[in-house]
């Protein structure tokens, strides 16, 4: 690729979040679908530390009776504006990393011996009957009727 694709594409890389410029999973030995989870949940707990955020901001602003009802009411509006801009960036910087990782069990690869294995962890076949995949694709199929909900 030209350089400046290759500049380009690292820069966009570090502004998506993307967690491939470092790897916490190597440095502590753990099953892939411990990682997995770990990674999936991230953008939740994110988006749950900002609601929370905007729910005792919220709860100060209608409670606190020495503003003037204006003054309320647009803090109000400002504050639910700020909420729906930080959960649309929000959006914008977590949501191909995470629909990436909802995809990985409905990526098997197909193996000389007639198995399908998980193409992103080969140790764990694509057999509903297996406990770690089953696990797997419950959490991804969750994640993605959250996404399309």
């Amino acid at each position: 690729w030209p350089p400046i694709f290759a500049r380009l594409a690292a820069l966009f890389k570090e502004l998506t979040f993307s967690f491939e410029f470092f790897h916490p999973e190597c440095s502590v030995d753990s099953p892939y679908e411990q990682n997995w989870a770990l990674f999936v949940s991230i953008p939740y707990g994110v988006l749950g530390s900002v609601t929370l955020a905007y729910w005792l901001l919220w709860a100060s602003l209608r409670l606190n009776v020495f503003l003037d009802a204006d003054y309320r009411k647009l803090s109000l509006w400002l504050c639910r504006n700020a909420y729906y801009r930080a959960c649309l960036a929000l959006l914008l910087l977590f949501l191909a990393n995470h629909m990436e990782l909802l995809w990985a069990p409905f990526t098997c690869l197909d193996r000389e011996d007639g198995t399908s294995v998980m193409f992103e962890a080969q140790d764990i076949p694509c057999n509903i009957r297996n406990e770690r995949y089953s696990r797997i694709l419950t959490g991804a199929v969750c994640g993605w009727l959250v996404l399309s909900s």
